[in-house]
């Protein structure tokens, strides 16, 4: 019977070392998935066809208050079960998978204002930095200035190069004054009230600017033509004058 005992013994210690893929030693890296770790904590996951390959894994249990947010939260605080409802340098990342999906990276300082840095709307994929409010025809959002070396605005609808074209309307000079008088800005130009309300479209402006600046040339080129013209008349009137002015003597 004692042998019987010993054989089953050693037979589910062998079974338990041939499947055990987790090592967790008083000192040294702790391993999930793995009995061989080489950093402070590394999970490997399992292989299959239909075996999703999570590296980590973490589940909220849902709250009677309705919350479920599983979140990770980095913080100096040791003891306070929620650091973000304390004074503490606190950094999370958390992910809303109730009341609407989300993911965020949460900031609290010594000021007890949380600060949401990062922030992703999952239905739709929009992003805001330092915001979490996203007007709903808006895909980025940032609260504050922005610097950058370099932005490209890729312009719908084509470029107004159409002016230059030789049954393009161009309008007179003065249609264009009575606009002005009457609205007081250009024609097609958003005016201030327009620009406090909605913002001012980069992309659309660039070109608005670009057709006026195409207008303007025509006109001083109309204008030069005009004075050459005016120009040529006058050294000719000159000349009949000088002509004149011979036969006299």
């Amino acid at each position: 019977m004692k042998l019987s005992y010993l054989t089953l013994s050693i037979l589910l210690l062998t079974g338990y070392s041939d499947y055990a893929q987790n090592i967790f030693p008083s000192t040294g890296p702790v391993g999930v998935g793995t009995t061989g770790p080489i950093i402070p904590l590394q999970i490997h996951t399992g292989a299959g066809s239909n075996v999703i390959n999570e590296g980590l894994r973490i589940v909220n249990q849902f709250n009677s208050n309705g919350n479920n947010n599983p979140s990770i939260v980095f913080s100096n605080d040791g003891s306070n079960a929620n650091p973000l409802t304390t004074t503490f340098q606190t950094w999370a990342l958390s992910a809303m998978v109730a009341g609407g999906e989300s993911f965020s990276i949460i900031h609290k300082g010594g000021t007890n204002a949380l600060i949401t840095p990062f922030f992703i709307n999952g239905a739709n994929g929009s992003v805001g930095i330092n915001t979490t409010y996203i007007p709903s025809s808006f895909q980025f959002a940032v609260n504050g200035a922005m610097i950058t070396t370099s932005i490209v605005v890729k312009v719908r609808n084509g470029w107004p190069d159409y002016v230059f074209k030789k049954d393009y309307q161009l309008p007179s000079l003065q249609e264009v004054k009575a606009y002005i008088d009457q609205n007081q800005h250009l024609p097609e130009i958003p005016s201030e009230q327009q620009i406090a309300k909605d913002g001012l479209n980069l992309g659309e402006m660039n070109k608005l600017l670009m057709k006026k600046m195409e207008e303007l040339t025509l006109y001083l080129i109309d204008e030069h033509k005009k004075n050459k013209d005016q120009q040529e008349q006058i050294d000719q009137l000159n000349k009949k004058i000088e002509l004149l002015i011979n036969k006299i003597k």
